[in-house]
């Protein structure tokens, strides 16, 4: 899913809070990829994906791209 604007960060529009598909998650009976927030997706892989090592698993670029949270984008919305 691409949601344009809403994914860019801008000094107006600091927030990037957009539905990102988890592509470790197998698909639902409807046949759809499960889908969060970006901000709760590495809670989401915590509570779903570690290993029995209580590690993550290897990710995508493109998905770790996607859920990047910028220092700037915190600071923009004055988060510590």
């Amino acid at each position: 899913m691409k949601y344009g604007p809403a994914s860019k960060f801008s000094t107006n529009r600091p927030c990037t809070n957009v539905p990102v598909n988890c592509p470790m998650c197998p698909l639902d009976a409807k046949g759809r990829k499960k889908t969060f927030w970006k901000y709760n997706f590495i809670v989401h892989m915590v509570d779903a994906h570690l290993s029995e090592r209580n590690e993550l698993p290897m990710l995508p670029l493109e998905l770790m791209v996607t859920t990047h949270i910028s220092k700037r984008e915190e600071q923009q919305m004055g988060i510590p």
